[in-house]
């Protein structure tokens, strides 16, 4: 895998360790359950774009070149 790819790999995994985290809050925080309804709203429209970002990098992922080397 090139270099340009690894750091594609990295970031797909550290963001889905913030969307689990924000995915938890969501669903089982009683301070979400307080916040005001636009801000309820907010923290759901963020949950679904970081969700399509970890899908397109996925996607990404999935199509990288195989087997192919960085030439040195």
């Amino acid at each position: 895998m090139q270099p340009h790819e690894d750091r594609v790999v990295i970031e797909q995994k550290e963001l889905a360790e913030k969307l689990i985290k924000l995915r938890q809050f969501i669903s089982s925080s009683s301070i979400f359950k307080k916040l005001p309804a636009d801000e309820q709203a907010r923290l759901k429209t963020q949950e679904f774009h970081m969700s399509m970002y970890w899908r397109v990098l996925g996607d990404r992922i999935e199509n990288f070149p195989k087997g192919e080397e960085c030439p040195h």
